[in-house]
């Protein structure tokens, strides 16, 4: 009776059975060697809609740039997703794809964290570590947005984060690179992992009270991130 055929398939029936158990062990839906699934909240995916000029890889880190009506289905909504185009997010949310590339101009599934599979650049991987997107890649990298837990055995390049930046503040330290004006300047932005500093950006720095006015250009400032805003709040003594 073990032996018996229950059933047939045809091969694209076969494949596509194959893809889906592939999808749920890579979820985490189905956990091989007997152990139990936990029961604990898992966040939903995400439907979104590949509106860049290429195929999203397995995993990649996307950034929102909007909504859309599925063709499909008129009562579904896509969140639009493309390359990064900054490393802070002021543009756009941060979603990581799942285990299936997006066509160009198609539909897939999403993730927002706050623990995710995401492909990285084939850096070197420390736990704790600071990592984030990189403008015009799917790739993340050091430096950034997120926390790195470590390697994901599923495939190469392949890890697990925390998405720690994706609400609330963070810190920064920020070196002036315009005088103040109006209580802003210009500024060279950078992450800070223990003592090491990653540069991110340039961007517009706001001193809201006047109180570091006496600070110029290639002065240090540590500043924090408020709702896409630097606003700095402490500063070295100048000499």
């Amino acid at each position: 009776m073990a032996d018996q055929i229950l059933a047939t398939y045809e091969p694209a029936t076969a494949r596509m059975i194959l893809e889906v158990v592939r999808y749920l062990q890579q979820s985490g839906f189905v956990i091989p060697g007997g152990r139990k699934q936990p029961g604990i909240f898992t966040a939903p995916p995400l439907y979104v809609k590949n509106t860049s000029d290429e195929e999203i890889p397995a995993y990649a880190c996307m950034q929102s740039t909007g909504v859309v009506v599925d063709e499909a289905d008129p009562d579904l909504t896509l969140i639009r997703v493309d390359k990064p185009v900054d490393a802070d997010g002021n543009a756009g949310m941060y979603l990581f794809n799942g285990s299936s590339p997006i066509p160009i101009d198609q539909g897939g599934i999403a993730y927002a964290g706050p623990i995710v599979r995401a492909l990285t650049d084939g850096s070197a991987i420390t736990h704790g570590a600071a990592w984030g997107p990189v403008e015009g890649k799917w790739a993340i990298t050091n430096g950034g947005l997120f926390r790195m837990l470590g390697a994901d055995v599923l495939g190469t390049n392949l890890s697990r984060i925390y998405i720690s930046g994706a609400s609330g503040c963070r810190l920064f330290v920020a070196q002036l690179t315009s005088a103040w004006n109006s209580l802003s300047a210009s500024a060279q932005i950078s992450s800070i992992n223990g003592t090491a500093l990653t540069v991110l950006e340039s961007s517009t720095i706001y001193d809201p009270l006047g109180i570091f006015g006496i600070l110029g250009v290639d002065d240090y400032l540590l500043a924090i991130k408020q709702d896409g805003k630097y606003y700095t709040i402490n500063a070295p003594c100048p000499s």
